[in-house]
């Protein structure tokens, strides 16, 4: 609905375009006044009259309202943009809730196994009431991630289902497989220029600039001509006389010189240049932000694979072997592999958080096939 709400701005521009090149229709004018002299013929005038005006200022105002229609054009490019950006947030927030959930499911038949374990071992007298109740209070705050998980995992469905317009019950999944981040970050000077010379809502904030800067030079020296028409004009008089000719109409500029058009033409020009200056501001800054959040998810991401990961599932390896031989307990081997599973989870929440930053990344730069196609630093 949005898109569709920013592609009839299109319209409406493309409206004005067609309206600036033409000048307003002629006025016919008709009048009958009957004479109150018996003998004497009506009193009739004839009149067709155009905006000479119009016809002086349509080079000008045609050229502005292709200015504002090549605007508008960047502005929803860049909406389109926006709404890519969204669907790919949600996207990878779903994926990666998908796969939290399921860990939370094993994570839950892991405390379940322990929790019915703990009964076993209480009967026999080997573990105290205390422990007993420990294992089934963790169990039950398993249940209660678990249900946060799944819960979680609907709502970045439903947030990504509307995005693309799919029903939510409709039988349509996200790739469980998520690709590893690369080991280096894109320079960050090349980043900035790039941005600057690929943005469309800065390309289209530029255009306006440029427009009503056009705008301003028009109305300094359209304001003094007023409304200009021209025409012709046939009058019969009541003895039969008929009288015609040219007819100029001239808002003499005497009172008003329209101050306030080009005072409100200078104030729209000065507010664009600020939001120019403040939109490329902004954009350096977007860039330097989400350069930061990849590099920083990327050496996370990297910290869980080559060493958090193997470490954790070394730490179970050993934990069993020690089990095995009755050195510790099968409810400390339990917990030992969900602080696996938890890390797990770690691991995919810093691979989601490099792709969501990589992806603003990109919308900050604002060219994507560039973007990729930029090589690696070391």
């Amino acid at each position: 609905a949005t898109l569709k709400k920013t592609y009839a701005q299109l319209g409406l521009a493309a409206a004005d375009v067609y309206k600036s090149g033409r000048i307003r229709n002629p006025k016919f004018s008709f009048s009958q006044l009957d004479s109150n002299q018996s003998g004497e013929r009506d009193f009739i005038t004839l009149g067709f009259i155009t905006s000479l005006a119009d016809l002086i200022t349509l080079p000008s105002r045609k050229h502005l309202a292709e200015t504002q229609f090549a605007s508008t054009k960047q502005r929803v490019g860049a909406e389109v943009l926006n709404t890519l950006l969204d669907v790919q947030r949600a996207y990878f927030s779903y994926q990666t809730a998908e796969q939290i959930a399921e860990i939370k499911a094993q994570i839950y038949k892991t405390t379940q196994l322990s929790s019915q374990l703990s009964h076993r071992y209480h009967d026999a007298g080997n573990i105290s009431e205390r422990e007993l109740l420990e294992e089934s209070a963790k169990s039950s705050a398993a249940m209660f991630d678990l249900l946060d998980a799944k819960a979680d995992a609907f709502e970045a469905r439903t947030k990504l289902a509307n995005l693309l317009g799919l029903k939510v019950e409709e039988n349509w999944q996200a790739h469980k497989s998520i690709s590893i981040p690369p080991h280096h970050t894109k320079d960050i000077r090349e980043l900035v220029s790039l941005a600057h010379q690929s943005r469309l809502d800065f390309a289209a904030s530029e255009l306006e600039v440029e427009r009503l800067a056009n705008n301003l030079g028009v109305t300094n020296w359209s304001r003094f001509i007023g409304d200009l028409d021209v025409g012709y004009e046939r009058e019969r008089e009541t003895d039969g006389a008929k009288l015609k000719g040219p007819v100029v109409e001239w808002e003499v500029p005497i009172f008003s010189q329209h101050s306030d058009t080009k005072l409100r033409a200078k104030s729209e020009l000065q507010i664009a240049i600020a939001e120019y200056a403040h939109l490329k501001n902004e954009i350096h800054n977007d860039v330097h932000l989400n350069h930061r959040k990849v590099d920083s998810a990327r050496i996370r991401a990297h910290e869980y694979k080559k060493n958090v990961l193997p470490t954790k599932s070394a730490i179970v390896a050993r934990a069993q072997e020690e089990e095995n031989f009755m050195l510790i307990g099968t409810f400390e081997l339990l917990h030992t592999k969900i602080e696996e599973y938890e890390s797990f989870i770690g691991y995919l929440e810093a691979i989601r958080d490099y792709w969501i930053a990589d992806s603003q990344l990109m919308h900050a730069v604002g060219d994507s096939i560039a973007y990729t196609a930029m090589h690696d630093t070391e």
